[in-house]
């Protein structure tokens, strides 16, 4: 016998994770251009906009999973190459700053969506509860 899909996708024990689709990675203000130019030729965001509200209508979690920095790298890595290139980069994702924040084109509602901030490494996920 199968499984029903529906207590698969459970809102219960379902989210929808928007991994670094915010404005320092995906907006105008990128500190990786090429990344944004792609994600903008594609038309992602407007898409991520309509199944992020079509999760929010059915009870789904929306999880922004977004990258942080502090100014002095706490808590930061320093062994590969994406994080030095991030470094070097005019915008740094500070703590607080709107580079961090989910692009506007997604949203965010306050007391629904959920933003789980990573400090380290590479995996949005790892350490949080969502893996």
């Amino acid at each position: 016998m199968g499984m029903d899909l529906r207590d698969l996708v459970d809102p219960a024990h379902t989210a929808l994770c928007v991994v670094e689709c915010q404005n320092g990675v995906v907006g105008e203000a990128s500190n990786m251009p090429a990344v944004a130019d792609a994600v903008a030729a594609s038309g992602l965001l407007p898409r991520l906009a309509v199944l992020a509200s079509a999760a929010r209508s059915a009870g789904v979690r929306v999880v922004h999973c977004t990258f942080h920095a502090h100014p002095d790298l706490w808590g930061g890595n320093r062994n590969s190459r994406l994080f030095a290139a991030g470094r070097r980069a005019e915008v740094q994702q500070y703590v607080g700053t709107e580079a961090v924040e989910p692009a506007a084109e997604i949203g965010f509602v306050e007391g629904v969506d959920v933003i789980v901030p990573r400090f380290h490494g590479l995996s949005p996920v790892a350490g949080t509860g969502l893996a």
